[in-house]
Parts: C-alpha cells; structure tokens; sequence
C-alpha cells in the first residue's frame, strides 16, 4: 500500500480470515478506492460495518487514514467513527476521541459498548457527570447482560452518591450478571453489609467461591469479618456474649473460600476489643484483660493504607477504646504481696 501497490496488495489482505478483524474490510475498501473500483470498495465498507466489532482496536497511524476515509464515503456506518474514537483515546486525543464517539452515536445509536466508552471519557476528561450517567445508563439497557458495564454503571452511581437501597435494588433485578463478576457480587454483599443486613450480607459471602483479583485484594476478607463483627455487636447488646465470641472467633479463621489467606501481623484490634467485652460479659476477666491488650498493639499514626494488609487508619479507633479497658483490668488486678 506504501508503494502504491494495490492490486498486491489487496492479494495480501485476501489471505486473511473472513473473521479475522473488521479493519480488514476497511483496508480492502481503501486499497480498492486507490484503484479506482468505487463499487468493490462500497461493498466492503458495508462489510466492514456489519462485522463483529469484539477486539478491533486500531493502534497504528496508518489506520487513522483508513477510518477517516470510511467515514467520509459511507454516512452510514457508525463503527467505523467507533473505532476511530478508540484509537484517538489510546493516543490522549480526548477532544477527538469524544467527538468521534458522538458521532459513532448519531449514526447508530444502537451499539451499547460506544456509549460505555463515551461516559468514560465524558466523566473522566470532561467532569461531565450527568452525561456520562445517561450514556452509561443507555449502555447497560442495551445489554443487561453485559456485567462489567453494570458494574461500571454501579460504581458511578457509587461515586455519585447514589443511595444504597437504590442500587442494590438494581444489582438484584439482574442477578445473572452480577453472578458473573467476583467484584460485582462481593459489591452486593458489601451493600446488604452497608444497610446492616449482615446475615443476607454473611450468607453470600460463604456461599460463593471468590478467585483473586487484581485491585481486589482484602475486599473478600474485609466485608467477611465486617460482616462476623456487627452480628457480634449485636449479640453483645442483646446479652448473649457466648454467641459473640464464636463470631468473632470465626472472624480470625479466613476459610479457603474467600480465595486469599490471612497474612502474619494483620491488625485486628477491633475484633480483639469485642472479644475482651464480651468475654468480660462471661467474668473471663483475665482473658478479656489479654484481649484488650492485644487490641491496643500497633501503630496509633493515622496514615493511609497503601497495601491490603496495612492496619486502616479505623484501627487507632479501637485501640483507643481497649487503652483504658486494658489499663482498669491490670490495675485492679491485686498484687503478689498483698
């Protein structure tokens, strides 16, 4: 094509599978437009159309040429600006990147993933929030099968302050998708636990098994011993230490399901703190003065968590609680020679 050589060209190309890429179609359309054959090059523009958009993604310069032209000689296509888009956004053309998009969908406003697209870049390069809300919105009604635009579509509505009600109610109306995804079910999970419904919370957490993820590290454990924590809480208020014991108990032993183990020296001083009140609550006064102790180790500097292990800044809350817990028990404690 650089030299000119069309025809040789066009024979290259010819070799390709029928499925191996829409851009295919579109460098057949343009080498056939050089030499001349206008109706050969409309019918592969069309062909390139109607192919299967999955995995086209233009990187190279030669193609922003390809594209252009095809936009320009078929007005009905709205891939062909779809692909362009995309290759303008891998660039950081954001302003061409966006208008491409938008004329992708005033072509055809039908193709779910442009409107994705589209509300990525509207939110993210243009701080356009209720744009990128209704295209993401007209993305995932177009496909309810698509989970990880629904679990974009939640983690907007999530960055937006949407209420919590609202969005489970929507995870729960399509609940093939969300069981596709370990992160959009553990998101789930992690609403019912935010509602304080933490035994619906509890019971899908142990009733799936999660993989590691990448980004996804400590998310399983945490609502697990989140979860664990607060129906201890509540056993403690109803006066029923024991019952809140073998929670939190259970909260110290990840089981396998959760798809990651529990490092050495992780904190967990507010399931230590729960331990010495309600082991209190049975007179273990000498085990629950252990348990305070241990929920007043680690560092007290509110610093963020930069890894998953990293005790979170919440951590200085309880071992603020367990200092004067553990403090009365030592020194009430009588001593060897009294």
């Amino acid at each position: 094509m650089a030299a000119g050589l069309y025809d040789e060209a066009i024979a290259w190309l010819g070799m390709m599978p029928d499925n191996a890429s829409p851009l295919k179609y579109y460098y057949l359309a343009w080498c056939y437009d050089r030499t001349g054959d206008a109706a050969a090059a409309l019918q592969f523009l069309r062909k390139a159309a109607a192919a299967d958009p999955y995995l086209c993604f233009p990187n190279r310069m030669e193609d922003v040429n390809i594209l252009q032209s095809a936009i320009q000689n078929n007005p009905a296509d709205g891939k062909a600006p779809y692909y362009l888009g995309c290759l303008w956004y891998d660039k950081k053309q954001y302003d061409e990147a966006i208008a491409m998009w938008q004329e992708s969908i005033r072509r055809d406003d039908a193709f779910p993933t442009v409107h994705r697209n589209l509300g990525i870049g509207l939110f993210n390069k243009r701080s356009d929030a209720k744009g990128a809300l209704a295209h993401f919105e007209k993305a995932f009604a177009l496909d309810t099968t698509d989970a990880r635009v629904l679990m974009e579509l939640d983690q907007l509505h999530k960055r937006l302050g949407s209420p919590a009600r609202e969005r489970l109610s929507r995870l729960e109306a399509h609940p093939a998708a969300v069981d596709w995804r370990d992160d959009l079910y553990l998101e789930r999970a992690a609403l019912h636990n935010f509602l304080g419904e933490h035994d619906t919370a509890l019971q899908l957490i142990l009733q799936r098994k999660f993989h590691p993820w990448e980004g996804g590290e400590g998310k399983v454990s945490g609502q697990y011993v989140y979860a664990l924590t607060a129906l201890a809480r509540k056993d403690l208020a109803a006066g029923l230490p024991e019952a809140a014991l073998e929670k939190l108990q259970r909260a110290q032993q990840w089981p396998d399901s959760l798809g990651e183990g529990k490092l050495f020296g992780i904190r967990e001083n507010d399931v230590h703190y729960y331990m010495g009140q309600a082991l209190t609550a049975m007179g273990q006064h000498e085990a629950a003065a252990n348990y305070f102790r241990m929920a007043t180790e680690g560092s007290s500097e509110p610093t963020a968590a930069m890894y998953y292990n990293d005790a979170p800044p919440e951590k200085i809350f309880y071992q603020g609680l367990a200092w004067p817990r553990w403090a009365g028990k030592t020194m009430r404690k009588p001593s060897s020679g009294n």
